[in-house]
């Protein structure tokens, strides 16, 4: 029996189907609103769900922060669902402009999350790298081909597991600990990676990856955003290997994400680096999210 607001559930495996269901018809664009990265994150964003007017509402309380709501799911009277939601946790957080539309602005404050922003690539762009703008990642392809003339390209799956595992402690290492890689990043980011792999048909994962030597340098996998777009959830290197970031991305849309129009690489975080790296693709939008709050003085959206 699914919950209704105020009682909520916490997110699990067996919830994905009615989570999924919402979303399908829902369409949206950000990752957040993605049941895989719901369920893959569920150790550290501890996400639970409602239903508030008939739509589904998710409520996010990640390690060291305070809980918030995420956009609701649904169409029946949004700004009463909102103003619930509000009530519950004082804000809600990477909502899309999408439903900020549907708001009266009068009565919130909105202020754009930058370092959560997505980044949205049309995937052939990707899988071609043509024009001038894209000498620098051919330039590296070209690299990766001299340095590993044996290597293939491979699809990911559940077999991976340990591999993939591997190539993460490698990557990791290589990055020690700083301001942007701390011990709590490191543990969230392997617990998501392990329920990926042991989950990962029912997740609908798909990935590829590029082996050379018998060691995997490379990978990336991803789920069914919407209909024309696939979110890209992990996407790691060798950082012994360069070019293999560059070489997996153009080889993974042509094979594994191909069939969507386009890729959604989620955000920065923040990262300058992870920042420098995305804008380098060329992104043909950033979907902007935004944290929302009831104005000093205003207790009702309506």
């Amino acid at each position: 029996m699914r919950p209704e607001f105020p009682a909520f559930k916490s997110i699990e495996l067996s919830d994905l189907p009615l989570i999924s269901e919402h979303l399908t018809r829902y369409q949206p664009e950000i990752c957040e609103l993605s049941a895989t990265n719901l369920y893959i994150w569920h150790n550290f964003d501890r996400g639970a769900y409602t239903f508030i007017n008939d739509n589904l509402c998710l409520k996010v309380h990640l390690v060291g922060d305070t809980p918030y709501f995420l956009e609701p799911i649904g169409i029946k009277m949004i700004p009463e669902t909102v103003e619930l939601c509000l009530k519950e946790t004082g804000r809600l957080s990477r909502i899309s402009e999408r439903l900020l539309r549907q708001l009266p602005l009068n009565k919130i404050r909105a202020h754009c999350l930058r370092s959560q922003n997505d980044y949205l690539y049309e995937t052939s762009s990707l899988a071609e790298y043509k024009g001038g703008h894209f000498d620098g990642k051919r330039n590296h392809v070209k690299r990766f081909d001299k340095l590993y003339p044996d290597h293939v390209y491979v699809s990911i799956d559940q077999s991976f597991k340990p591999a993939v595992i591997a190539l993460f402690e490698k990557w990791f290492a290589a990055r020690k600990e700083t301001h942007f890689f701390q011990k709590l990043a490191y543990g969230a980011q392997r617990q998501a990676i392990l329920n990926s792999f042991d989950h990962f048909n029912e997740l609908g994962l798909i990935g590829g990856g590029l082996m050379a030597g018998g060691e995997l340098k490379s990978f990336a996998i991803g789920s069914r955003l919407n209909s024309n777009t696939v979110t890209a959830h992990f996407q790691y290197s060798d950082p012994t290997a360069p070019g293999a970031t560059q070489t997996l991305w153009q080889k993974a849309c042509k094979e594994a994400f191909s069939k969507f129009a386009r890729i959604n690489f989620e955000q920065d975080l923040g990262i300058p680096g992870l920042r420098k790296s995305k804008l380098s693709y060329h992104p043909k939008k950033i979907e902007k999210k935004y944290e929302i709050r009831l104005k000093p003085g205003i207790t009702s959206l309506l």
